[in-house]
């Protein structure tokens, strides 16, 4: 068909009035004239899958004709974005609209925006439409209650002294409750709302209100890092964000058990006893003194199996804390002592000793510089290095300044030293993954209490070295790293060959 032909059909009546039958936006299409013509325009309104659509195409004159528009807003109540001045301003049409699509309140004029019968239409079809009522109604606070129990976020647009409201903040607390963790979760732009808004802007003051704070804390364990610091000592807070980290780590990557104190509460034995009998996983942010202590092993183990890869290695080869650690979860048979052989660990150190041995072979005259003493600190600046799971080896590139994990150390980096991380760096790169992890795996198949090696279900399963061998190397490593001296690694900047 030709252009003209085409643009002759658009301005034939009977044409236009069949295509808007079947598809209400053909309207846009037509020509000026019939875009004016109220039976084009009402049978495209009536067939559009949203008549606002239609209407946007049709001419000033029906955009302000009253019928046209109440036809279009019954059913699509964004229409009201393409009415005429006067007809925004229309109770009648607003009113119909509104109770379609709630926020299209932001449309109407600012008189009905301030009618309460108006106002209380949207908000109870949409509690966003707070934000485009007037300031009178945003402090009004049974409007702003009204509002949130539609939609939560709709808070934001309260004024001031009613997002700090205990009462409104008591409501929004009851009606978040009312979600399991898994639906929280899955709504991307509540649980957003949540975590930024909700918890570090309007909860405010409240963080140290106790009764507040444990229920923000059953609906989601990381309100935890956001109250008072007084409360962060609280067991009663503090077992209660536990709780529920229990059942929505899943859902979320924050880890909410390094912001419980680290001195005070992970060296007490009541407290970590009363941790681990709720989550046997949190052996793992204990004091080391925990590790080897039976009573707390054995708690955390019989509440989840594996936890058993965080014990002591006396530990994991004591018959009761394995036995009670496998009846939990048989898979956790691969954390107890890795065969007497201790290969795993064997590996890594030989790993280290070729590490070392290259470095010294590149510096010859550092034995010649360096008493036996010193060349001890070389040996376990490089083990610290190799093993310290903080710094990505990676793509290792250094600055010339170093943090020491956890501790408050800082080391000048000289260039031999730098040589030294560098030969660390090219071994763990090389070695990680094709030597530690499948040394690992073998040595967990050798001590399988069902199979003795041979291979069965609980030991040689997909995904298996994935899950278990890999945390069993980097537990290895922290052993490793935790037992190393490294105050006197400053020294070491002052050597020169």
């Amino acid at each position: 068909m030709s252009k003209e032909k085409e643009k002759e059909n658009w301005s034939d009546k009977e044409y236009v009035l069949d295509r808007v039958k079947n598809d209400g936006r053909a309207l846009q299409y037509a020509s000026e004239e019939l875009r004016a013509n109220k039976e084009i325009v009402l049978a495209a309104i009536k067939k559009a899958e949203y008549p606002g659509w239609a209407l946007k195409y049709a001419s000033e004159e029906l955009r302000a004709n009253k019928e046209i528009l109440l036809e279009a807003v019954k059913n699509d109540g964004e229409a009201l974005n393409f009415a005429s001045e006067e007809l925004r301003a229309n109770k009648e049409i607003v009113l119909a609209a509104v109770n379609v699509n709630g926020d299209v309140l932001e449309y109407a004029s600012k008189e009905l925006q301030a009618d309460k019968e108006v106002v209380l239409c949207a908000i109870k079809e949409c509690g966003y439409a707070l934000n485009f009522a007037s300031e009178e109604f945003q402090a009004d606070k049974d409007i702003v209650m009204m509002a949130i129990s539609t939609y939560v976020p709709a808070i934001d647009c309260a004024s001031e002294e009613l997002r700090r409201d205990k009462e409104i903040i008591q409501k929004i607390i009851t009606i978040l409750k009312s979600y399991t963790h898994k639906e929280l979760a899955e709504d991307e732009y509540l649980y957003t709302f949540l975590l930024n808004e909700f918890f570090s802007d309007i909860v405010g003051e409240f963080w140290g209100d106790k009764e507040i704070v444990l229920d923000l804390t059953k609906i989601c364990s990381v309100a935890i890092l956001c109250v008072s610091k007084e409360l962060q000592l609280d067991t009663d807070v503090i077992f209660s964000a536990m709780d529920t980290y229990v059942i929505d780590r899943e859902y979320h990557s924050t880890d909410v058990y390094l912001s419980f104190d680290g001195g005070e509460l992970s060296n007490n034995k009541e407290f970590v006893l009363k941790a681990v009998a709720r989550d046997g996983m949190y052996l793992d942010y204990a004091s080391m003194e925990f590790l080897e202590d039976k009573e707390v092993v054995l708690a955390a183990v019989k509440n989840n199996g594996l936890a058993l890869q965080f014990a002591s290695e006396e530990l994991r080869a004591d018959p009761e804390i394995i036995n009670a650690a496998v009846k939990n979860y048989p898979e956790a048979i691969h954390f107890k002592l890795e065969s007497k052989k201790g290969i795993t660990k064997k590996g890594i150190y030989e790993t280290i000793d070729n590490a070392y041995n290259s470095f010294k072979n590149d510096n010859p005259v550092l034995e010649l510089v360096c008493d036996k003493n010193t060349m001890k600190i070389w040996y376990d600046f490089m083990t610290w290095f190799y093993v310290n799971d903080d710094i990505q080896k990676e793509e290792f590139e250094f600055n010339g300044q170093c943090s020491l994990g956890d501790s408050d150390i800082e080391l000048v980096i000289s260039p031999l030293m730098q040589c030294a991380m560098d030969e660390s760096a090219a071994w763990w790169n090389k070695y990680l993954m094709t030597s530690h992890y499948c040394t690992a795996y073998r040595e967990f198949k050798e001590s399988c209490f069902f199979c003795f090696g041979d291979g069965c279900e609980h030991c040689d399963y997909e995904g298996f070295d994935e899950q278990l061998c890999e945390a069993n190397v980097h537990r290895i490593f922290r052993e490793i790293r935790d037992s190393i001296d490294t105050s006197s690694f400053k020294e070491l900047s002052k050597i020169k060959i």
